[in-house]
């Protein structure tokens, strides 16, 4: 023999709470929230189900048992199951920005043209250091012959 749950030993009746009768605003309140439960309850009731493939499971299982596909966790290839998350690690689909690949490709441009700039600064730099040093040259030389000529004079008397 067990005790049940109407065994007053064990399941001891609540005491009636007597209630002041509502009047007026009170009972409109009452029910009108009334009328709000019901109605909250029956659009829950009737709510948009998503089926499987709204929920993000795109897999099929075989006669065998085995899943193929993907869901939110998981890459599955029958036995296999590779995690989404490294789909994140793949180098695909590079060019996703085409606005910030544009602006990469002509800062790239940039760069380069001040490379080419900066080495052809370089190069007229040197140019003029080398016509500097072959002016200097081609001076001495006709100081020097100048100086022979002045030398080789000869006085005829």
């Amino acid at each position: 023999m067990q005790p049940s749950y109407t065994e007053p030993r064990i399941w001891i009746e609540s005491p009636a709470i007597a209630a002041a009768a509502l009047e007026g605003e009170a009972k409109l309140d009452s029910a009108v929230t009334a009328l709000i439960y019901r109605y909250r309850d029956s659009v829950a009731n009737n709510t948009y189900q998503p089926n499987k493939f709204e929920k993000g499971d795109w897999t099929y299982t075989t006669k065998d048992g085995k899943k193929y596909g993907i869901d939110k966790q998981f890459i599955r290839l029958g036995k296999v199951s590779i995690p989404t998350a490294l789909l994140g690690l793949l180098p695909m689909n590079q060019q996703a920005n085409p606005i910030a690949y544009d602006r990469q490709k002509r800062l790239d441009d940039m760069r380069t043209e001040i490379i080419a700039q900066s080495q052809q600064a370089m190069n007229e730099e040197e140019f003029r250091r080398a016509v500097k040093q072959i002016r200097e040259r081609k001076e001495r030389e006709k100081r020097e012959a100048d100086k022979k000529k002045k030398a080789e004079v000869k006085v005829i008397s």
